[in-house]
């Protein structure tokens, strides 16, 4: 829920960062970065000007709470665009556990990870996750392709591209600008104008694994134990251009 507005002059002096401050998890991230690089020592220092600036950026957000509006326009930071555990935090509000913290830093820093199954474990949400990061940076990865897979046509539509479609739901009311909004079909997919595409399909036609060769391409396949050799070997050659 919102968190209420707070009359001025019931605030405790400022004297330490803001990482106790209920509404901190609604607040643009722009400002919650330039709040919290502020030392205890830096805060205190500031002038009055600035605490006052400070104060009216904060009651300008709670006031825009109360009245029901919601933040839009706001981009992943480059923090988040570098990290997709930052990413999920930030864009998308979620916390993560620490399997899944495992699985998301593994992306970033491996080209080839695999993870064991189980239910209920967030393996899915980690996928919607890094589909969404991985085509977040058109800088550092232009054109980037992401393919994701599953062994049944169920299971990528059900399963898989409904978590991408509720994450895309869940960053927009949280007033990211993630992209288009992903098709029903998960063939279909999300494509940018400018080449980017995040999409799924079924394990069991090993074309669709392959495509235009690219230097950004990551094939995500939720259950590789139930994707033909050929499927797999599929994305390999895809990735190799």
């Amino acid at each position: 829920a919102p968190c209420p507005p707070t009359a001025r002059s019931t605030r405790a002096p400022m004297a330490a960062p803001f990482k106790s401050t209920p509404c901190t998890d609604v607040l643009p991230p722009s400002l919650l970065a330039q709040l919290a690089a502020l030392t205890p020592a830096q805060l205190e220092s500031l002038s009055p000007a600035e605490r006052a600036e400070i104060w009216a950026a904060l009651d300008a957000h709670e006031a825009a709470l109360a009245a029901g509006e919601k933040p839009s326009g706001l981009v992943p930071s480059p923090e988040a665009r570098a990290d997709p555990r930052v990413f999920a935090e930030e864009v998308f509000g979620l916390r993560i556990w620490r399997k899944q913290a495992e699985l998301l830093d593994a992306v970033r820093d491996f080209d080839r990870v695999t993870c064991s199954s189980g239910h209920k474990t967030g393996k899915s949400t980690s996928f919607g996750v890094l589909g969404w990061w991985w085509t977040s940076d058109p800088d550092a990865r232009p054109g980037a392709r992401c393919a994701m897979s599953s062994a049944s046509a169920r299971q990528v539509k059900k399963i898989l591209w409904r978590e991408v479609r509720a994450l895309w739901r869940r960053a927009r009311d949280r007033g990211y600008d993630l992209g288009p909004e992903p098709a029903l079909d998960p063939e279909t997919g999300v494509q940018w104008d400018d080449g980017r595409e995040l999409f799924g399909f079924t394990a069991r036609d090993p074309e669709k694994a392959a495509g235009t060769p690219r230097a950004h391409h990551p094939f995500l396949p939720d259950g590789a134990g139930g994707s033909p050799d050929d499927t797999l070997e599929a994305s390999e050659g895809d990735r190799a251009g």
